[in-house]
């Protein structure tokens, strides 16, 4: 009888020991004031929103940035570009209406960034997606005044920006 009313014993014991932290979990004060827990955590949300705007904000001054870079090739030659960018990842030589003048598009491709593949939830299945790449290109629109013109002989009228700049 001895070791049977020991068991109960303990485990009363044991009942005993967690029932303050049982009642603490049903306790909405268990960490204090609960009008203090939603200030943090609503300055945690508001720290997360001012965040994302700082990171929005460094991204339209980065691309504004790139822009004006873009800016300051017009009126240029593509052999500038050159200089800075390296070649031109493709070009397309264009027909115009002037005899005089010919026109060509040329395009840098880089990759700004790499998305790993990692699994993705589609309903009761998981998918793996393969890994990304993130590509900004540069294109620029030049027009030459002679025929077989080299880089030094195109001079830009446009450039542009697509993708993940």
């Amino acid at each position: 009888m001895k070791a049977p009313m020991l068991a109960a014993i303990r485990g009363l014991l044991i009942v005993a020991s967690l029932a303050p932290v049982t009642a603490g979990c049903a306790d909405p004060d268990l960490f204090g004031d609960n009008a203090r827990a939603e200030g943090i955590m609503l300055q945690a949300r508001d720290a997360e929103a001012a965040a994302a705007a700082r990171r929005a904000a460094a991204d339209k001054a980065h691309h504004d940035g790139l822009q004006a870079m873009l800016n300051s090739y017009m009126g240029h030659t593509v052999a500038e570009v050159i200089a800075i960018r390296g070649y031109p990842t493709s070009w397309v030589q264009m027909p115009t209406l002037r005899l005089d003048q010919t026109t060509a598009s040329f395009r840098w491709e880089e990759t700004t960034g790499t998305r790993p593949a990692m699994l993705m939830p589609i309903g009761d299945m998981a998918v793996m997606a393969p890994s990304m790449d993130f590509v900004c290109t540069v294109t620029v629109s030049a027009h030459a005044f002679i025929t077989n013109p080299q880089p030094k002989d195109w001079f830009i009228d446009d450039a542009s920006l697509e993708g993940a700049c």
